[in-house]
């Protein structure tokens, strides 16, 4: 009864060595690797993003040369460093007396245990430690913070070359949103400075961009990208004017004709300029003098501002946009005189963006 069992098992289950059991098992077939993003992405030298203990000499990246990686800078000495690239995020350590420029940086820039720089940066996050006797041109979206540092010089970014907006995009930085003057001091103590405000004029003397080797010399000369604005300081007139900006497919493009017009008039001073996203609270505050429909259709998308003051800035300004073909009233509007203190105070210091 046992042989007989067996047989009948293996007739059921197939015989390893059958014929039948053979040509029911499927062919093994020949896999290719798996691959995977990194795999297939350009290995680029790591030299590119770490600069270190380099004495006296240029060093130079340029566009697509970075592409958004992190860059570390190390114990560099009277060195002159252009990264004309948007970069994702940048050390600088144990560095005195360089020149450095840095395109948009997506996130940070943290200088730590630095002397006697001079640097034009453009980023999202700024900050130093334990630093002394730096100057800097200085773009930031967000307030720049300084930590056991000394001697710390600022003024507004102030630097062009024919890549750079495009840059200033890709990092996703707008450049209407400058902080460069809302220092916070982590070691603030009565009765002593750690920064002050570094003439604008010299901006323009920080950087030798002979020395840049990444682009031709005439790629330089252009138009401003980022708006050069008084920030904190002292306003040449008592009066200002509010132009705001409201959304619309053309906003972009009056803003920035704006501030070439703006640019042009000697007389004017451009103060402050901001994009922001409104609630239907804020838009109410802001929008209310311009009707009901405009508040509605504002609120929860992105508004413009920019702060202007002049001797007759706002009969300058409303003679400006009496020319409706060049300034649509859909998008551009002035805020009432008697509302511009408030507004102005709200728009650029009390209403913090919402995430």
């Amino acid at each position: 009864l046992a042989q007989v069992y067996f047989f009948r098992l293996s007739l059921s289950m197939g015989c390893a060595g059958s014929k039948k059991y053979s040509a029911d098992k499927p062919a093994a077939k020949s896999q290719e690797p798996k691959q995977y993003s990194w795999d297939t992405k350009e290995k680029k030298d790591p030299a590119l993003f770490n600069i270190e203990k380099k004495t006296g000499v240029s060093v130079s990246r340029a566009a697509n040369e970075i592409n958004g990686e992190q860059v570390n800078i190390a114990e560099c000495v009277n060195c002159d460093i252009f990264l004309c690239d948007f970069v994702g995020a940048l050390f600088v350590d144990d560095c005195q007396d360089c020149r450095l420029f840095v395109g948009p940086v997506s996130s940070s820039i943290f200088l730590r245990n630095c002397s006697k720089m001079k640097v034009v940066v453009a980023c999202q996050q700024f900050r130093t430690r334990d630093c002394k006797d730096c100057d800097f041109g200085l773009f930031c979206a967000t307030e720049p913070i300084i930590e056991t540092s000394v001697g710390m010089r600022f003024a507004c970014f102030e630097f062009f070359y024919f890549s750079l907006k495009e840059q200033f995009d890709k990092a996703k930085l707008s450049v209407w949103n400058n902080l460069w003057w809302q220092i916070h001091d982590f070691n603030k103590k009565p009765g002593e400075t750690h920064w002050s405000l570094l003439p604008q004029a010299d901006v323009a003397k920080l950087l030798d961009v002979s020395k840049c080797t990444a682009m031709e010399r005439n790629e330089f000369q252009g138009g401003r990208v980022v708006p050069v604005t008084l920030g904190s300081r002292p306003r040449p007139t008592a009066t200002s004017a509010l132009v705001v900006f409201l959304p619309d497919g053309s906003a972009t493009r009056v803003v920035e004709s704006f501030l070439e017009h703006a640019a042009s008039r000697k007389e004017w001073a451009l103060c402050q300029t901001r994009t922001l996203i409104l609630n239907a609270e804020r838009c109410k505050a802001l929008l209310s003098p311009f009707g009901d429909a405009v508040v509605k259709n504002a609120a929860g998308k992105s508004v413009s501002a920019i702060e202007v003051c002049g001797p007759t800035i706002t009969a300058d300004i409303a003679s400006l946009l009496s020319d409706t073909s060049s300034w649509p009233q859909k998008v551009v509007k002035l805020v009432p005189e008697a509302d511009t203190a408030v507004a102005v105070k709200n728009f650029f210091e009390n209403w913090k963006a919402e995430v």
